[in-house]
């Protein structure tokens, strides 16, 4: 099974590298001398403006939630993971109508720009990284700490040469999540008119009908991409062979004015990132939702859902595939194979489709055979969130338990369905909710893809919001916020 998926990994990849070459020199130009330096740069920039706001409301939260205890700590200490819940294209849009030039409650000139759209995809994905950090600082050894101290150094020399170091395995895997989602991100930049590479590939495709020109940009993406994993992870695993054992750490009782302070900030940054966005919905959803409308939005959960499921248990059962590798062949690609959930849904999107098209000429833009591509994308991209938690899980499973249960006389069947599913079910159900959140939240590999008639909460809020109607695409993303905060919710629930 892991074969068969890097080959068809290794497949679409490849047709990407012979469509690209084969561009029309009058597109290749014309993109390269109006849009392409643009691009390139706007990408870059917005990629690092979002990592360092996001570097420094994750680190601020996570010190004060880690370090200190205050009133009201165990809630937010859960609470500032809520933004996470709310897509990026549904935050973007309802800064948008309260800052944006024209707006009714506060105009701010030049918002809808780079810093803008990366301030608020901060407040939306940090929590990638929060969660990081908040880890890694309840583990900061206090022995190398007091060693460090009676070695006479310094606060600023501690900080350099221990708690640096340890926190960087955990600062560069949030980070990476990050840059992940910015590099992906389709819906935000297109409601702040900002030019990156998703936009220009969707703008290559839908406006100079050029395929030839989607797969150029779609390669020198997948190139971006891979360069920003190879530095993370190279850099980590650097400094990851520093770390030592984990010991937790005795959080401070914060005095009172700190406990104020630190209460108020946590609630203002929470308000901001979460409640008043929510609480704007809510207003939003009250004036315009009917039962027609409800409706509307109910069923259009219908689909994703369905393909949740299939790709749910299709994931499940090629976890057990993984399971078996063992030589250094077969690991190579096993990884490989889980590389989707690094490809942006906007180049999976031209990928497929040229395989498609390839094999099956004009009958590939047949209703079922687009339902079907786009259920192979969301497996592909999406395999590895159900593969990596299944196998760790799965590595924590003492073998003495399966001898035993042999020497009982059980059999495989009954060994799978006593021994191994109990251990793993809260596993896989929480593989189940990672992948419901991840479809109905997709937007660049839906919108692309879309068979006639296909209805997502992400495409409703794509049709209403390009067209500045605030308003009605609140139903869609008050309910896409609270499904995707429930089962977020009953995650945590599982994984504990």
């Amino acid at each position: 099974m892991p074969l068969f998926v890097s080959a068809i990994l290794f497949g679409c990849l490849s047709f990407l590298f012979v469509k690209a070459v084969n561009i029309q020199p009058d597109i290749l130009a014309h993109l390269l001398k109006y849009q392409f330096a643009e691009v390139f740069f706007n990408t870059i920039v917005l990629t690092i403006l979002t990592l360092v706001f996001a570097l420094i409301w994750a680190f601020v939260f996570a010190w004060i939630t880690s370090q200190y205890d205050f009133w009201g700590r165990n809630f937010f200490k859960a609470g500032l993971l809520w933004p996470l819940s709310i897509p990026t294209y549904v935050l973007a849009f309802i800064y948008l109508a309260h800052f944006d030039v024209g707006a009714e409650t506060f105009e701010i000139a030049g918002f809808r720009s780079i810093p803008g759209l990366a301030f608020v995809l901060s407040l939306s994905l940090y929590p990638y990284l929060y969660f990081q950090l908040s880890s890694a600082l309840s583990e900061l050894p206090p022995s190398l700490i007091e060693v460090a101290k009676t070695l006479g150094k310094s606060r600023q020399e501690i900080w350099k040469f221990v708690k640096i170091p340890l926190l960087t395995p955990a600062l560069l895997a949030g980070l990476h999540l990050i840059g992940m989602e910015v590099l992906a991100d389709f819906g935000s930049a297109s409601l702040f008119n900002i030019n990156v590479l998703s936009t220009l590939i969707y703008k290559s495709w839908f406006s100079l009908h050029s395929i030839e020109g989607a797969a150029f940009f779609s390669i020198f993406h997948v190139v971006l991409v891979s360069t920003f994993t190879f530095i993370m992870f190279r850099y980590k695993k650097i400094i990851a062979q520093q770390n030592s054992g984990i010991q937790r750490v005795e959080r401070k009782k914060a005095k009172i004015l700190y406990s104020f302070l630190f209460f108020f900030s946590c609630l203002i940054f929470l308000a901001l990132s979460f409640f008043l966005p929510v609480l704007q919905l809510c207003h939003w959803s009250i004036k315009t939702l009917d039962a027609p409308t409800f409706f509307q939005t109910l069923l259009s959960f219908r689909v994703p859902l369905i393909f949740a499921f299939f790709c749910s248990i299709a994931a499940l059962i090629c976890s057990f595939f993984y399971l078996k590798s063992r030589s250094k062949i077969s690991t190579f690609i096993a990884s490989f194979s889980l590389v989707g959930y690094g490809i942006p849904g906007s180049v999976f999107a031209v990928a497929l489709l040229l395989v498609w098209i390839f094999f099956f000429k004009e009958s590939a833009f047949k209703n079922q055979f687009l339902y079907l591509i786009l259920g192979l994308g969301f497996f592909l991209r999406f395999l590895s969130l159900t593969v990596k938690p299944m196998k760790a899980s799965f590595e924590k499973i003492s073998p003495t338990l399966m001898d035993v249960a042999s020497t009982l006389g059980a059999s495989q069947k009954q060994i799978a369905r006593s021994v191994y599913w109990p251990l793993l079910k809260n596993t896989a159900l929480g593989s189940f909710v990672f992948i419901t959140v991840d479809i109905l939240k997709e937007m660049s590999l839906s919108m692309m893809l879309r068979p006639a008639g296909y209805k997502s909460p992400a495409i409703l809020i794509y049709q209403y919001t390009s067209e500045s109607l605030w308003a009605e695409a609140a139903p869609s993303a008050l309910m896409l916020v609270f499904f995707c905060l429930s089962l977020i919710t009953v995650s945590r629930k599982l994984l504990q």
